[in-house]
């Protein structure tokens, strides 16, 4: 048995601490009501024309908004990213998107549902 060298004696690094600030739950209200309070004021100030399909459009935007803003907040402010939130976010901006150009098998749909 040899004795110990300087390099044994060195404590191993310790992974990286997550901090345990957990700011989750504000992040997540903070975007939903953020994406409602931009749908609403898009529907009731009068910027846009007042037809069904861009009105519908524009709500949808705007909820996409606040979905977008939990998927990225959630990376950049928390140590739980919330990334799955995208796709509603996506799908959200591809239905305004397609509902404000107002053609007449997509206001169909639209009053399907």
């Amino acid at each position: 048995m040899g004795t110990p060298t300087i390099s044994d004696q060195r404590p191993h690094p310790s992974p990286p601490q997550r901090s345990t600030n957990n700011r989750l739950p504000l992040v997540i209200v903070g975007s939903l009501l953020a994406g409602l309070a931009v749908a609403a004021v898009l529907v009731v100030v009068p910027i846009l024309p007042a037809q069904e399909n861009v009105l519908t459009g524009a709500a949808l935007l705007g909820f996409a908004l606040g979905w977008a803003l939990l998927a990225v907040l959630s990376v950049r402010l928390t140590d739980q990213p919330q990334r799955w939130a995208a796709v509603p976010a996506t799908f959200l901006a591809v239905s305004g998107i397609v509902a404000i150009g107002g053609s007449d098998p997509v206001e169909a749909v639209f009053a399907w549902l």
